[in-house]
């Protein structure tokens, strides 16, 4: 039997572009007569940071409609950028300094947006399996919360999923780490996995034993620049966090290559495990905070829906996937 996944990369406010996507795609199964709740579709969802916010929201039962209209609405707030005039280069200039001393905002905006859309639920109420990828601050191992589809994992789906977010997108240089109520201090999930389908396809293998020829990924980018890495600007690129794209580019090859290695998607036709969407865009459009492009990056993934709708549907969208019954304690 078939197992699907859903991996959405990090990227700040770039999560307009694969929420886009898939509020694309639930608009397809709307004109085709079918339920359009993204979490019945997938056995599990994997994401980090900005990507972590969608299925956790997409797996609590929201539509990615939601989800975007979060993100387009309230993302100026959760990055300072809601000022015009004067009173916006203030607050822009201020950010610069904050960001050269620490995290350049507070996790105050995004906490409040967070509860707006997932008030009280706990990480326990998703409708589907979850793996969200973080780092512990001390150890700087990884730190993956999961909801309990195995009877090893018997405390985290307790946690409230706004915690679970926060903890995700705790980005150095954007937000300061995040402290759980048991006292475990988390950092962005993309300092170890920004991409993380090589998680979900060893947690799709690895834990929950599906055999490796039945499971198929969806994996969202929140797009892609072209990347080189120049000595002579190199120093400059990193202190400027300019560097930190290069970075995740090469981790995020290292993760598809590994999944594809774990399914056996060597890139012929005879065996299509991974279904990658991105979109490749001018070389410093975009940024992590750089709201100023919400709609840019909303056009961006609409159109990749209108271009992939048709050869992701028969493998992701025919029919809804069996229902998930999280595993109770002994």
């Amino acid at each position: 039997m078939i197992k699907r996944v859903l991996s959405i990369d990090g990227g700040g406010i770039k999560g307009v572009f694969a929420c886009a996507f898939l509020a694309q795609i639930e608009e397809y199964l709307e004109s085709e007569g079918k339920d359009s709740n993204l979490h019945n579709y997938f056995d599990l969802m994997a994401g980090t940071s900005t990507g972590g916010i969608i299925v956790i929201g997409l797996a609590m039962g929201f539509s990615a409609r939601q989800i975007l209209e979060m993100y387009v609405s309230r993302g100026p707030e959760i990055f300072a950028q809601d000022q015009r005039g004067s009173a916006g280069i203030l607050q822009r200039l201020k950010t610069g300094r904050k960001m050269l001393k620490g995290a350049a905002y507070s996790s105050q905006a995004l906490e409040t947006v967070l509860k707006s859309l997932l008030q009280n639920r706990l990480l326990g109420h998703a409708k589907t399996r979850l793996v969200i990828p973080s780092v512990h601050a001390e150890s700087l191992e990884p730190y993956i919360f999961k909801t309990r589809h195995s009877a090893r994992f018997a405390r985290d789906h307790t946690e409230s999923a706004v915690t679970v977010a926060l903890a995700t997108a705790a980005a150095p240089t954007f937000f300061e780490g995040q402290t759980t109520p048991a006292g475990v201090t988390t950092l962005d999930g993309g300092l170890s996995a920004n991409n993380p389908i090589a998680i979900a396809v060893s947690e799709a293998v690895g834990e929950l034993g599906w055999p490796r020829e039945d499971v198929r990924v969806l994996s969202i980018s929140c797009t892609t620049e072209p990347n080189s890495l120049r000595a002579d600007a190199k120093k400059l690129d990193m202190a400027f966090g300019k560097g930190i794209s290069k970075l995740m580019a090469a981790q995020n090859h290292m993760a598809i290559g590994m999944a594809q290695i774990l399914l056996g998607d060597h890139g012929g036709d005879d065996h299509k495990a991974i279904f990658r969407v991105d979109a490749v865009v001018e070389p410093g459009r975009y940024s992590l905070d750089k709201t100023g492009e919400i709609a840019a990056l909303r056009s961006l993934g609409s159109a990749q829906a209108r271009i992939r709708s048709a050869d992701l549907a028969p493998v992701f969208f025919t029919h809804p996937t069996e229902t998930f019954t999280p595993v109770t304690g002994a």
